[in-house]
């Protein structure tokens, strides 16, 4: 491969970025907060509804009709409420109707973040080969011998093949949904989410370390270094803060998951934009 067909791959695996690294909005933390909206909003109408339906009876009905008189007669029969089945049923139906649209927004933002994971891994694989490809037909080019340097680079790429593989966002998603599996799936994605993004991050760094040399021996110099590697967050820790915060600490922890990908994705546009940058000047 020459160099300019493997400078022009590069500059497709970055172009690629627009579909593949999504930055989501912190504001997706709110999602619990809306669920409890809905859910005020349902007991709310709940309340309405019933109260609509007692007041409906019928000022007849309830002559006689006092059970907090001692000498009330229990066998008189309750009054009728016609609204209450149907009060009833519209209660039922507001409270399925905001339980699903809770669930579907989580569901959502689930997707979200196992699609962008697998999405961001396969370009990056992508991009390691096409760099490799092209410092090849550089070094070859120039007459320098960085063979242990481009070896070192194929093996990091194979590890990064192994550990970045593919999690099914559909699959994942639907076992979230599925009872009593749907507590492992969840806590397994939280696990993976968080621990992936830090694997990965770790075998880049030692890729870019070892491009770096190459690109130097070359004359080239990048000057983009990682300035906030994705944090070694406790699993263990984070479930039971977890708990013992009702589920408020789960909150935070949702923010990691969109935050730090977040941050990994901030930079790879720097990184590869001042790569592509270097490459494109040289003559």
């Amino acid at each position: 491969m020459g160099e300019d067909s493997g400078l022009e791959n590069l500059r497709q695996d970055v172009r690629d970025r627009a579909n593949t690294d999504k930055i989501l909005s912190p504001a997706w933390v709110l999602l619990p907060f809306i669920a409890v909206a809905i859910g005020v909003v349902v007991a709310t109408a709940a309340l309405a509804l019933a109260f609509t339906a007692v007041s409906s009876i019928p000022i007849e009905d309830l002559e006689g009709f006092d059970p907090l008189d001692p000498d009330f007669d229990f066998n008189i029969p309750p009054p009728s409420v016609s609204g209450l089945p149907g009060a009833l049923a519209l209660i039922t139906s507001f409270g399925l109707a905001g339980g699903l649209i809770s669930s579907l927004l989580y569901a959502y933002l689930l997707y979200l973040l196992l699609s962008r994971r697998n999405k961001h891994f396969r370009r990056q694989s992508r991009f390691s080969e096409d760099l490799i490809s092209y410092l090849r037909s550089l070094t070859s080019k120039k007459g320098l011998d960085a063979e242990v340097g481009l070896s070192n680079l194929e093996r990091t790429t194979r590890e990064m093949k192994t550990t970045d593989d593919e999690k099914s966002a559909i699959l994942w998603t639907i076992l979230a949904f599925i009872p009593v599996v749907n507590v492992f799936a969840i806590l397994y994605i939280l696990y993976f989410l968080g621990k992936d993004f830090r694997i990965h991050e770790r075998n880049e760094d030692g890729f870019l370390e070892d491009s770096n040399r190459i690109l130097q021996s070359a004359g080239l110099e990048l000057s983009v270094r990682r300035i906030d590697p994705t944090p070694n967050r406790s699993f263990i820790l984070y479930i039971i803060l977890s708990i013992v915060t009702f589920g408020l600490f789960g909150i935070y922890w949702l923010y990691t998951l969109i935050a730090d990908p977040n941050d990994h994705f901030r930079h790879h546009v720097q990184y590869e934009d001042e790569l592509i940058s270097k490459l494109s000047s040289i003559p």
